[in-house]
């Protein structure tokens, strides 16, 4: 009966250590992923600002835009009014 005692113990120590193995690798991995973890956070991170400056950028560029056909309707109004000022000479010369 003791023997048996001492084998059934013997065999528990076996499971023992190798669930302590087990459990040994799962936390390495754990840490593993842990560390990734944090590698894709500063990715986001980086991504979301990258983001807002494209965005900001983006408006910058619209509103540039907007001025510059703002400045093109204006350069057609004193065109269109400048070429009507040549006609009336033109006439007046004419005649």
């Amino acid at each position: 009966m003791d023997k048996d005692i001492i084998s059934i113990v013997k065999n528990m120590d076996k499971k023992l250590e190798l669930l302590m193995n087990e459990v040994s690798f799962i936390k390495k991995e754990v840490a593993k992923i842990n560390s990734s973890n944090g590698n894709v956070e500063n990715n986001l991170k980086e991504v979301v600002n990258e983001t807002k400056n494209l965005i900001e950028f983006r408006n910058e560029v619209i509103s540039k835009i907007d001025k510059i056909n703002d400045d093109l309707y204006t350069v057609e109004v004193i065109t269109a009014h400048n070429y009507s000022d040549i006609m009336k000479l033109t006439h007046k010369n004419i005649k």
